[in-house]
Parts: structure tokens; sequence; C-alpha cells
């Protein structure tokens, strides 16, 4: 979904099931919402996360390249 193209819909766009990325962001996002304040992930737990470095930051990297490409910042 980072990496969505204009028109994309969230129900179009592609996941890497195969790969992982729906297990990883479901790891990073119970991390996140656990009730437990001492079992939540820290800031840099959640940036150095399997989703984070694998499908997030590579799709964002490629959204800021496409837009430099495009003229756009």
């Amino acid at each position: 979904m980072w990496d969505m193209g204009r028109g994309e819909t969230p129900e179009s766009c592609q996941w890497d099931v195969k790969g992982g990325e729906m297990q990883a962001l479901e790891e990073l996002l119970r991390g996140m919402m656990a009730f437990e304040l001492a079992e939540r992930l820290t800031a840099e737990q959640l940036m150095t996360s399997e989703y984070m470095v694998k499908w997030a930051m590579p799709a964002w990297e490629r959204q800021l390249e496409r837009r430099r490409e495009g003229g756009l910042e």
C-alpha cells in the first residue's frame, strides 16, 4: 500500500504475502498496540522492524525518487 500509484486503491495494491509482508505488518501492529506499556515496541524497535526495513522504507524511498524524477519536490 505504501507504493500505491495514482489511481490505485488499497484493494488494487498487491502485498508480498509469500515473502511475509502481511505477517511482518501484523507483528508490527501487535507490537504497537500492546496493552501493557512495557510490552509495546519502542520507536527504535518500530523503525528496525522487519516490515519497516523490508517493505515500508524501500517503498517510501521509491516514492521520493518518483517525485524527484517528476519534478514534484
